[in-house]
């Protein structure tokens, strides 16, 4: 009797870890679906609001010589079109007050270029990795 309930815990544990390498292996392509189907659902806006993250994250990687890949840029818009922007740099120390001027300034640029959309200076954040405030 010992000897069966050992062999099924070892043919159950051996199942389980069977299904769940089986579940790992799946789950990419799950997520790849999903975010193709949430791009396909999203509206003009937010859309818009994408394509702008990405042309400002290489300016911003332009202006301040940091990595691309590390500048973290999220906006967002309520029905009015007011937009608000948080950008994360990938430092711990402050870069120079000229350089972050340069960058709110290209925010906006961007943001009012584009029709009917607005921004200002008191809806840009700009912070660290830690999140420290520099703007």
């Amino acid at each position: 009797m010992k000897k069966c309930l050992i062999a099924a815990g070892v043919f159950t544990v051996i199942v389980l870890a069977g299904c769940q390498e089986e579940q790992l292996e799946e789950q990419p392509h799950v997520k790849v679906e999903i975010n193709t189907t949430v791009a396909q659902n999203l509206s003009q806006q937010d859309k818009l609001l994408l394509m702008l993250e990405n042309d400002l994250q290489q300016e911003i990687a332009t202006l301040s010589k940091l990595d691309e890949e590390g500048i973290s840029i999220m906006l967002s818009a309520d029905a009015d079109n007011n937009v608000s922007s948080a950008i994360v740099l990938p430092i711990e120390n402050p870069i120079a007050p000229d350089t972050l001027q340069q960058i709110v300034k290209s925010v906006i640029a961007a943001i009012t270029a584009e029709q009917n959309m607005k921004i200002t200076e008191d809806h840009i954040t700009i912070t660290d990795t830690v999140g420290k405030h520099f703007y």
